[in-house]
């Protein structure tokens, strides 16, 4: 009986050995912390090399597809009407339209593209059932799909 009291009592001393030498580390911890936090460091300054953007033939992502014109330009501009020139799209092929979808998208030339695309120098504006539609020197084009030029109504029944 005295051994097993004895084996309790060293125990219970070995388990709560522990969780007072814890508390008393969690306590040096948090004086750390507090002596870093007053402490004033130097803030390290990285030293980044600058990167360019080389896009060979490609468009600069970053700028605007609307080219800005200066100050000047718009006063030349506001005081003599030109009449615009007639401006014919590129040679564009539409040869499949999927608009049902969240994105709708087209092939064209062979290529998918979707809205805000850009190809032979023409701004991909809207796709729907009926065709594309483009923007090519400020000015909309529809491209139809290869469907609508097909499209015959149904024959209401008759000889076989």
């Amino acid at each position: 009986m005295i051994k097993i009291s004895i084996i309790i009592i060293l125990f219970i001393i070995f388990s709560f050995k522990g969780f007072l030498f814890a508390a008393h580390r969690e306590f040096e911890m948090i004086a750390e912390l507090e002596r870093q936090e007053t402490k004033k460091e130097e803030v390290l300054h990285i030293d980044r090399p600058k990167t360019e953007y080389t896009s060979e033939d490609l468009r600069e992502p970053f700028e605007s597809y609307i080219k800005k014109s200066q100050p000047s330009e718009q006063g030349q501009a506001s005081s003599k009407i030109e009449p615009q020139a007639v401006v014919t799209p590129p040679a564009l092929n539409v040869e499949g339209v999927f608009w049902g979808g969240r994105f709708p998208q087209a092939i064209i030339n062979g290529r998918a593209v979707k809205v805000g695309d850009i190809i032979q120098e023409a701004q991909i504006v809207q796709i729907d059932n009926t065709g594309v539609t483009i923007l090519f020197k400020n000015q909309k084009f529809k491209l139809p799909s290869p469907a609508s030029g097909s499209l015959r109504p149904k024959s209401q029944g008759g000889n076989q």
